[in-house]
């Protein structure tokens, strides 16, 4: 839409995380690692409006400073 009001999502499941990895889709936008390193990886569904990231993964061991990617078509 046009709105100029971001529309508030969170809190991850890892509070107080910085360093950590972030992609998404039309759909979902996934969150994971960070620093201090820790091994979580939540979800944001953007169809519905849910506050809350929902618990997804884990990673296979705890990671920081990690990067992502989509391969979602542009277009």
């Amino acid at each position: 839409n046009d709105s100029s009001t971001a529309s508030p999502r969170g809190p991850l499941t890892t509070p107080a995380r910085f360093a950590l990895a972030a992609t998404g889709n039309s759909n979902y936008g996934w969150f994971g690692g960070g620093y201090p390193a820790v091994a979580t990886v939540d979800r944001i569904n953007f169809s519905n409006d849910s506050s809350t990231a929902s618990s997804r993964g884990p990673l296979s061991a705890a990671r920081g400073y990690m990067g992502a990617t989509s391969n979602t078509p542009i277009g």
